[in-house]
């Protein structure tokens, strides 16, 4: 048995070396990339929501960042001989000092909370511990740049369309002819991870395949900054650095489709 466990964890895939760089909707490059990765996403990826967060950059209100792991094709010795650092996005997430629609208990313009959206890993590099790691580093970044901000927000799928049998629970899944999300309850992770539900609505609408309407509830969920700070001061010569002279810190969470 001894055996088969450490076989187990010789299998067991490690988080690569990642990172947070900032998205420039600007940059034609960055804009087509993050077009790309939404429609993967499959939610939030038409071009007039696409501009609307461009806007957001201008006005200082929404954060958005690459998560950047080396890439595996450039991986060898003769690459790193000279001094090459390629780097693949893996994916991306923002941290944000707006919502839509507006809630100022999610997320406030004063930056007195802030609210993450928009987490999305590709499908390549999943199961690789990249969601939890993403989330680790904007936690982070808000500890030891956000100095106003008391606490981080964000929405989810809620878990009554996992745990709940009735047409409005889990009877959303067939109504839009739609599979659960293979990666469980999004809710459960970010309880794990320490936030803790405030408050539950309805949040996204779809048609469903008999034309009728089907919302689907999102989970309203928060952490408070204080713990987060005293471990961001303690592991901050650890912390990947992040070009913060091009960051405008400041959508919403996939709700499970995207994470």
């Amino acid at each position: 048995m001894i055996h088969n466990r450490t076989e187990a964890n010789k299998m067991k895939p490690t988080t690569p070396p990642c990172h947070l760089a900032p998205i420039n909707l600007h940059s034609p490059a960055d804009f087509a990339e993050i077009h790309r990765q939404r429609q993967i996403c499959g939610w939030d990826h038409d071009l007039p929501k696409l501009e609307s967060w461009k806007r957001k950059q201008d006005e200082g209100l929404k954060g958005f960042y690459w998560l950047c792991i080396p890439d595996p094709a450039a991986a060898t010795a003769a690459a790193a001989a000279r001094g090459e650092n390629k780097v693949v996005y893996a994916g991306h997430i923002s941290l944000d000092a707006y919502s839509d629609p507006a809630d100022e208990e999610l997320a406030r313009a004063d930056r007195a909370v802030l609210t993450v959206q928009t987490l999305f890993i590709l499908p390549a590099y999943r199961g690789l511990g990249l969601g939890s790691r993403a989330m680790d580093l904007v936690e982070a970044l808000a500890a030891t740049t956000e100095t106003q901000c008391r606490w981080l927000a964000l929405t989810t799928l809620s878990e009554r369309h996992y745990l709940d049998e009735s047409p409005e629970g889990t009877g959303v899944w067939a109504r839009t002819g739609a599979e659960p999300p293979v990666m469980g309850c999004n809710q459960w992770w970010y309880a794990r991870r320490g936030y803790v539900l405030w408050k539950e609505e309805p949040r996204w609408r779809e048609v469903g395949v008999a034309g009728d309407e089907v919302v689907f509830y999102a989970a309203f969920m928060r952490k408070e900054l204080a713990g987060l700070r005293g471990a961001a001061r303690r592991t901050r010569s650890q912390w990947p650095s992040v070009p913060l002279s091009s960051v405008q810190c400041g959508g919403s969470l996939a709700w499970g489709r995207c994470a």
